[in-house]
């Protein structure tokens, strides 16, 4: 169980024709704000995607800022995880780790709409 920020369809749909997911495996559908919490995040009053990384093996994010804040509550960036190779043994959580390894191409920051979920 975690709490998150979700996409409406549009978004994802429009966000997906803007960046092409490079792997087999669309991920592609929310921003993670706390694992193992049972209570909705925080309104996300202001969402920015300002950048894209991938570690050109098997999986990519897209770099995201939540009410001009990078991190989450957990210290780790906030990202999207966008696409992963599961036959190579990606999992979404392995985001966590290229983040911290991988150079950030960063881009001018667009906004877009999200709302709160727990899953």
């Amino acid at each position: 169980m975690y709490s998150c920020y979700t996409f409406a369809k549009e978004t994802r749909k429009d966000l997906l024709k803007r960046f092409r997911p490079l792997y087999t495996d669309v991920i592609a559908d929310h921003i993670t704000y706390e694992f193992g919490s049972k209570e909705l995040p925080p309104y996300a009053a202001e969402v920015f995607v300002y950048g894209h990384l991938t570690d050109n093996i098997g999986i990519e994010a897209l770099m995201v800022e939540v009410n001009g804040s990078l991190f989450r509550p957990d210290n780790q960036l906030y990202h999207i995880t966008w696409s992963l190779e599961r036959a190579k043994g990606y999992k979404p959580k392995h985001t966590n780790l290229i983040i911290q390894g991988y150079p950030i191409n960063k881009f001018e920051a667009f906004e877009i709409e999200v709302y709160t979920e727990v899953r």
